[in-house]
């Protein structure tokens, strides 16, 4: 059979089969760097948007908590990739191949909302809009306008992990894990509230603890550690007048372990094999501190500041997470005395001030239940520290429930 009996026809196929081929070709090339980055999706959740900022392009998490989960309280579902990074090649390399490693990454969804997960860590998301800040704003300066003249008020803004942990720039992109500046975050603030408010700048200083390697944050926790609240006993301090003690002078005991409420929310297996160090600082050992606990209509006093209490980890501090109402009462004799208005960041901090104030109050707005112009009056305080985490600053029910306290509702 003479295959060019009619050359025009097969020239035709021979074009045809080329063309096949080389789209055949591009399809395994394509499939082939699939391979090598992995899997790059992200499932992020229906109230998760992307936003333009003059910071950073972020993403802003509201209303997480209103999220639909499992029946079952202890399911999570993992919505995690796993995303093969290549590690930079010095200049100097003969190696032809570039060694890689995989961590697993992304937001898991469970019964608190969404959690993002990189490795052996969680995060929380830090952004926010004007609104938000400008409700933090408003509040702090409400809470100064009804606080008698002769008080002194600190404020004091307790960052998070997740704009300083090293998660590559592919990562997070693909994730659309943004985070906004919490050192400008912290800078706005203070350009905004009353004159006489004192502000505690203590996210650079934090930041730079924690590239030097400093525990400053939990892996398996959403909260600082003890190391990291020190850093800002510092700080809190030096804007007092209050010759701060060397970290060595607390007593300390460390606490093996420990798995937070990252883990809790994620189970996961790589947070499990590699849980954090606790460390608890406990008032001076010259410092008789006697620790009462309010809760709602129960009060402990069985507990003792920086005693292990057998339930939750960070329980150690104050005894009880969550409670309306912890006083430290000492026999520190300058008869000072101290409220602090905070979220669990200042667990660890009332323990380190308690050996400066004949006695310190903790209240969390979000529990405390009665009246704070009634508490004020009757204690008689003679400075007011107020000090959340950066996220609770901008979300959450923290200032809602501190607006109420101060009767500034209208700032909702």
């Amino acid at each position: 059979m003479n295959l060019f009996k009619n050359p025009e026809k097969y020239r035709k196929q021979i074009l045809i089969t080329s063309v096949v081929l080389v789209v055949i070709a591009a399809a395994v090339v394509l499939a082939g760097v699939a391979a090598r980055f992995g899997n790059a999706s992200v499932h992020l959740p229906d109230n998760v948007s992307s936003v333009n900022t003059d910071e950073s392009i972020g993403v802003y998490t509201e209303d997480v908590s209103s999220v639909k989960t499992s029946t079952e309280a202890s399911d999570v579902q993992i919505e995690v990739s796993s995303t093969t990074i290549s590690d930079p090649v010095s200049d100097n390399s003969n190696s032809t191949s570039e060694p890689v490693f995989e961590t697993p990454h992304g937001w898991v969804i469970n019964q608190y909302g969404y959690t993002y997960v990189y490795g052996d860590a969680g995060y929380l998301q830090f952004n926010y809009k004007q609104t938000a800040f400008d409700r933090y704003v408003n509040a702090v300066n409400a809470l100064d306008n009804i606080l008698p003249e002769d008080i002194v008020l600190y404020n004091m803004i307790a960052p998070v992990s997740s704009t300083f942990a090293d998660i590559p720039r592919e990562v997070y992109t693909a994730d659309n894990f943004y985070n906004l500046s919490q050192n400008s975050f912290e800078n706005k603030v203070k350009a905004k509230l009353n004159a006489d408010i004192i502000d505690i700048p203590v996210v650079s200083v934090i930041e730079s603890l924690y590239r030097s390697g400093d525990p400053m944050f939990f892996r398996t926790d959403l909260n600082w550690t003890s190391q990291a609240a020190y850093a800002a006993y510092r700080q809190f301090c030096d804007a007092a007048g209050i010759n701060a003690y060397a970290a060595s002078n607390f007593p300390s005991k460390e606490y093996d372990g420990f798995l937070g409420s990252f883990y809790t929310a994620t189970k996961s297996a790589d947070m499990f094999d590699d849980p954090d160090v606790l460390t608890c600082y406990s008032p001076l050992n010259a410092i008789s501190a006697v620790l009462t606990v309010y809760d709602s209509e129960t009060v402990f006093n069985e507990y003792r500041p920086g005693r292990e209490t057998g339930g939750y980890a960070y329980d150690v501090f104050l005894g009880k997470c969550g409670c309306e109402r912890y006083v430290i009462e000492t026999n520190v004799s300058n008869g000072k005395r101290l409220l602090l208005i905070g979220d669990s960041s200042a667990y660890p901090l009332s323990l380190l001030l308690a050996s400066h104030y004949t006695k310190v109050d903790i209240i969390d707005p979000v529990a405390y239940d009665g009246s704070l112009s009634e508490l004020i009056e009757k204690e008689e305080y003679d400075e007011v520290l107020t000090v959340c985490y950066s996220t609770n600053a901008v979300s959450g029910d923290f200032i809602p429930s501190l607006n109420k306290l101060t009767g500034a509702v209208k700032n909702e």
